[in-house]
């Protein structure tokens, strides 16, 4: 039975490949050009985002039934990126700070504090919907959150890509959780 599945998601790749054009030649580039060209034929296609093509720039925000999770950057000139968070786990439960981040084909790299207290490095997958913090995170990223709070796998989707809403992005204790530092 299982066998059955695994042939007929074989089967169903092959010809969705197959529409897009893409020939499988295995006597030549091997293993590793055959998987370069299927994801080059579903970039090309518009199946997958093209990870080098990646902009954080925007606001992301969800309901977490305990108030809006929030995430904004704010893409500089350096090509580095302004960038605030606020995690909501309950009425006073949350991790809020502000700090830098880089994007490199989906991965990014963050550090945050809260007012001077110590800086939280802490990483996250971005596939041009959705932001994903790592499962674990750095102690030091503690000074940011209220006791019982996280941000260890928090997930936030995109909303909106323009400058203009994640300059607008409120915190609970940040007023703004991201300031363009080209206004200031």
């Amino acid at each position: 039975m299982r066998l059955a599945r695994i042939s007929a998601l074989s089967l169903t790749v092959v010809l969705i490949v197959s529409a897009c054009g893409v020939e499988f030649n295995s006597d030549e580039g091997g293993a590793a050009d055959s998987g370069k060209s299927l994801d080059e034929a579903a970039i090309a296609a518009g199946i997958i985002v093209d990870p080098e093509a990646l902009d954080l720039q925007g606001l992301y925000e969800r309901d977490s039934g305990y108030g809006k999770d929030r995430f904004c950057a704010i893409r500089q000139e350096s090509g580095r990126y302004d960038v605030g968070v606020l995690a909501v786990f309950g009425e006073s439960i949350q991790c809020e700070g502000r700090g830098v981040a880089s994007l490199d084909a989906g991965n990014v790299r963050m550090t945050l504090r809260r007012d001077k207290e110590e800086t939280c490095e802490l990483t996250a997958t971005f596939d041009g919907a959705m932001l994903k913090i790592a499962g674990e995170v750095a102690d030091s990223c503690a000074a940011l959150c209220s006791p019982r709070a996280s941000l260890a796998g928090v997930e936030i989707p995109l909303i909106d890509n323009s400058k203009d809403a994640a300059t607008k992005a409120k915190g609970r204790d940040i007023d703004r959780l991201c300031e363009d530092e080209s206004d200031q």
